[in-house]
């Protein structure tokens, strides 16, 4: 064989080739949908189960003391819930918490929304005046979610890009 020619050996690639995968980016917010549809759930199931006997009325003079207790709870809710979020996701900024949070706001409210409607603002197992409290919290419980989210995220992801 001269030295300008090379035998002509056929390249032959053992290993399968791989799928196109759909990405971090692709999946990301499906993740956040489904996060957000769980926690509304568990939340709305809740209320159902015992808002009876939580909820105050909207005369009552415990409504204030109540919404603020509603507000720290969904607070430590939604921060174990971002955390685990970030982690699971593989965030890498805090503009991911900040996504995520306005995700879980989204389908909250849309879930709440057809709810409220569905049900003509009758919710079972709680009176009217009992609605009225719940629709209160869920007014503050949105922003705290957004508010939650960006700081748990600030602090677990300091120092990374933005």
């Amino acid at each position: 064989m001269e030295s300008g020619e090379r035998a002509a050996t056929p390249s032959v690639h053992t290993e399968p080739r791989a799928l196109p995968r759909l990405g971090r980016a692709a999946t990301w917010p499906i993740l956040a949908i489904v996060y957000g549809l769980v926690l509304w759930g568990i939340v709305i199931g809740l209320v159902m189960l015992v808002g009876r006997w939580v909820l105050p009325g909207t005369q009552s003079g415990s409504l204030i003391p109540a919404l603020a207790a509603v507000e720290i709870v969904t607070a430590l809710v939604v921060a174990g819930v971002t955390i685990d979020f970030l982690r699971r996701s593989r965030a890498d900024s805090t503009a991911d918490g900040v996504r995520f949070g306005a995700w879980a706001t989204i389908v909250g409210m849309t879930a709440d929304g057809i709810l409220l409607l569905a049900t003509d603002f009758d919710l079972p197992g709680i009176s009217e005046d009992q609605t009225l409290t719940l629709i209160a919290a869920l007014f503050f419980g949105y922003p705290v979610t957004l508010l939650v989210t960006w700081m748990v995220a600030g602090l677990r992801l300091r120092g990374r890009r933005v």
